[in-house]
């Protein structure tokens, strides 16, 4: 275990200590998970806990979000309550969908993520996801066309956002986390697939805020799949999802220490 891994893992402890709940899982999320950080990235920790059973058995809500800040090492430490992030699981709420199936992994209940696992496969509403990575895209474009100085990060961010509902779409799945994982599985033009690899390796070397030339073929590539996608999702089916299965992965959990 390296350092950073160390401290972050005692940073969680600590939460745990100062906040009385219990972590159930933590993992790495951002561009370190995605396999293009640079070498100034933060390490984007996010998590889920729970609160102690009687402490939902009251009439004031229980805390949803620990913000634990931004540390010297770059740690960013934030959670999500146990019955929050399941609501915003059952829209396959796309932040969530990838902390699940995160390459890296702080902290791991095995039983919770074994049921989790099982309930994505089971309960993944595509059409809902895949809006919420075009409008990650839109909103990355958005910015590449306004800004005097274009970056890599960018443009990956932008990318892995179009790729992601590409495969949604596609596979009527959710996307694999590592971007790698991803180009992998989807069919991208040869000047696109080429570009990418040239700014993962260039970013790998320098710093976020780094500028690079513009790169045409990747703002046309970016332009004309968000259009054809866009129509694509609105054709996908929103699926039935039945409370009682998440009912019971909430009270299951709650109980088990």
């Amino acid at each position: 275990m390296n350092p950073i891994e160390e401290k972050i893992r005692t940073k969680l402890s600590e939460v745990e200590a100062q906040r009385g709940c219990r972590i159930l899982f933590a993992v790495e999320s951002g561009s370190r998970a995605w396999g293009f950080a640079s070498a100034d990235s933060d390490y984007d920790v996010r998590f889920v806990y729970a609160w102690p059973a009687d402490r939902y058995l009251a009439v004031s809500a229980v805390p949803e979000n620990i913000e634990a800040g931004i540390d010297e090492d770059a740690i960013d430490l934030s959670g999500w309550e146990f019955r929050k992030a399941l609501r915003l699981f059952r829209k396959s709420n796309g932040a969530l969908c990838e902390w699940i199936r995160s390459p890296i992994f702080y902290r791991r209940n095995d039983a919770v993520m074994e049921e989790w696992d099982r309930l994505l496969d089971e309960i993944f509403d595509p059409k809902a996801n895949a809006i919420h990575y075009l409008g990650l895209a839109r909103q990355m474009s958005h910015r590449i066309r306004e800004e005097e100085k274009v970056t890599a990060k960018r443009y990956l961010y932008a990318l892995r956002a179009v790729l992601s509902a590409q495969y949604v779409i596609s596979k009527v799945s959710p996307a694999p986390v590592p971007f790698p994982d991803l180009l992998d599985q989807i069919d991208v033009p040869a000047l696109v697939r080429s570009a990418i690899v040239r700014m993962i390796a260039g970013k790998s070397e320098g710093k976020e805020i780094d500028g690079i030339d513009r790169e045409p073929d990747i703002e046309g590539f970016l332009t004309s799949e968000m259009e054809s996608l866009s129509g694509m999702a609105d054709l996908l089916e929103i699926p039935a999802i039945d409370d009682t299965r998440l009912d019971a992965f909430f009270r299951k959990t709650l109980t088990e220490q």
